[in-house]
Order: C-alpha cells, then sequence, then structure tokens
C-alpha cells in the first residue's frame, strides 16, 4: 500500500454549511498550507480525534508525497499496522476529508476552503467522489473505472451520482438511435460505401455544407419563401393555360372549367393523359347566336333539301343545328 491515493478531489460538493467549491486554485491553496505548516496531514477511525483526545491514529499523509494533479491531491499514506490490516480486510473503505473555511471569503453558499485539516477513515464520506482505498473485487474496479470514462464522455461533474450518470446514458442511447437511421440516409445521399464509419460520413456531410455554403447556393429564408411564390405563380397559370387549351379545343366543356383546375393542380400527368385520350366534344367556333348562320356550315345541296322538305326542316332551321 505504498502508492499514492487520491485524498481530495477536485469538484463541487454539498455540504450541511453550503457547497465546498474545491478547483484548482483551492488544491494549490490547501497544498501550500499543509507545506508550510510542515507535518504529515493526520487520519483517524471515523473523526475520532474531533470526539476524543485519545483517539487513535489511522495511519498519516505523508507530506513529501503531496502532489497537485488535475482531478484532486494525491499522496502517499504511512498506515498504523491495525489500520493496514483493516483496510486490506475491506473494513474501511474511504477517507473523508476536513476543511476549516473562511466565512469571510465564502460567498453566495460556496464555502471558501483554507487547509485540510485530516482524513477520516470511514465508510459514509462526506464526499461522494471518494475513491474506495484498497482490494477492491475486480468487477467493483471495472464499474469505477467505466463510471469515470462516463463522466468524461458525457462532460459531467466528478461528484455526479451514479443513478444520473445512468439517466445521461440512457437519454444518449435513446437519441443516437434516432441519429442511425438519419446517417445511413446521408450514406446513400452521399454515395457513401455501406462500410464506411458514421464519423466518416459525418464528416463528408459536413465538408459537402461547407463547400455548398462557400459556392453561395443556399438561399436566404427570404429568398425560400420568394421562390416558392414564384413557383405556386407559375403552376397556377400552367393549370390556368391548359385547361384553357382543353376548352378552347373541345376537349372539356366551360361548365367543367372548375373541375378541370382542381384535376390539372392536383395530378398535371393525368390530366394530360386524359386530354391526349379524349376527342372533342363540340366544334368550338363554330356555334353562333340568333339567326346567324355557322362559320363553318356548308351549303344545302338539292338531296338534302328534298330530305328536309319530306321532314318538314326549314332551310333556316337545318343551318341553325347542322354541324
Amino acid at each position: 500500500m505504498n502508492e499514492k491515493i487520491l485524498l481530495v478531489p477536485k469538484g463541487s460538493f454539498r455540504h450541511s454549511e453550503g457547497v465546498q467549491v474545491i478547483d484548482i486554485n483551492t488544491l494549490e491553496r490547501i497544498y501550500k498550507s499543509a507545506i508550510n505548516e510542515g507535518r504529515d496531514i493526520p487520519i483517524d477511525f471515523g473523526h475520532e480525534s474531533f470526539i476524543k483526545a485519545t483517539a487513535e491514529a489511522a495511519g498519516w499523509g505523508v507530506l513529501r508525497s503531496l502532489e497537485v494533479k488535475q482531478d484532486g491531491i494525491w499522496g502517499m499514506i504511512d498506515w498504523t499496522e491495525g489500520a493496514e490490516e483493516q483496510v486490506r480486510k475491506r473494513m474501511f473503505r474511504y477517507l473523508s476529508p476536513v476543511f476549516t473555511f473562511n466565512p469571510s471569503l465564502s460567498v453566495d453558499g460556496k464555502l471558501h476552503i483554507e487547509r485540510l485539516v485530516s482524513l477520516g477513515l470511514t465508510n459514509q464520506p462526506n464526499i461522494t467522489a471518494m475513491r474506495p482505498l484498497f482490494n477492491q473485487h475486480p468487477m467493483e474496479e471495472k464499474m469505477d473505472e467505466l463510471l469515470t470514462d462516463l463522466l468524461s464522455a458525457l462532460d459531467l461533474p466528478i461528484e455526479t451520482e451514479p443513478t444520473a450518470v445512468v439517466e445521461r446514458v440512457k437519454e444518449a442511447v435513446s437519441h443516437l438511435k434516432t441519429l442511425l437511421p438519419r446517417i445511413a440516409e446521408l450514406k446513400t445521399v452521399l454515395d457513401s460505401a455501406d462500410d464506411s464509419s458514421n464519423e466518416n460520413v459525418l464528416a463528408m456531410a459536413l465538408e459537402k455544407i461547407v463547400s455548398i455554403k462557400d459556392a453561395g447556393a443556399i438561399p436566404s429564408p427570404e429568398e425560400v419563401e420568394s421562390i416558392k411564390k414564384e413557383l405556386a405563380a407559375l403552376k397556377e397559370k400552367e393549370v390556368a393555360d391548359a385547361v384553357s387549351s382543353a376548352i378552347t379545343s373541345g376537349k372539356i366543356l366551360p361548365s367543367q372549367k372548375e373541375w378541370a383546375n382542381g384535376y390539372a393542380a392536383s395530378d398535371p400527368e393525368g390530366f394530360r393523359t386524359f386530354l391526349a385520350n379524349s376527342s372533342s366534344l363540340v366544334r368550338m367556333g363554330e356555334i353562333v347566336t340568333g339567326t346567324e348562320i355557322r362559320s363553318a356550315s356548308k351549303p344545302v345541296d338539292e338531296i338534302q333539301e328534298k330530305i328536309n322538305g319530306l321532314l318538314g326542316i326549314s332551310g333556316e332551321v337545318y343551318s341553325s343545328y347542322n354541324s
């Protein structure tokens, strides 16, 4: 047990008096205070030294071994024989640091830590981020490593409760499930190989977006709206022209205009097919009103006059209705 262990973790931790803020500046302050005091840091059983003046020491934090790292202050422990045996048997598993605070420098409930007074050997550390001391079960070691990796991957504070980490992982997995089909679509659009990694596909998509943006091909929202209006007007004109042409050519009656407009607008291809397979209903341009003669009527020959006479049809009536 001569390896360095974490004595003071970096992070923010709840306390009955407020929040213990242990940032890099606090770590440096604690370290300098210990160096200035010039003595090893006492370790007792369950903070007994605050209750009994004769409390036995469990060990000492070796002053010369203290080191400030990014995640906290590390150091070696010089255990007493009895304490080392209890730690090896996992009768005690954690260290619980005891600090002094400066009330005058504590703002908004954030406690300003001045120095590390002692460490208590306990199973219920005040700071939940404290790591087990020794002899973890292999599975527990793997779980601790996994938890540390998850905290880093999810960008969560080291003091985050495991249950909160699990919830965040569930959210991340759920979000990933929604993204995977989109990535598959991107592979198709980008003509990417099926075995391309998701990272490569996203990189290709980003490169494509940047190239389009640099080329100035991405219209503004106002331009998009203007284009939509222009397309709608163009479609409306195409429908009107097609229906008008159909009426002029005698493919549909004027009374069918409203129906034809709806048909042509909803299914242009179907409307074109309908017209192509339809014959003219009337000879448009030949029908006149009153007693006017049709513009395209033919002269009545001698045989037709005899037929009209037998049927009692006058020449005027015949001329009006003959097409």
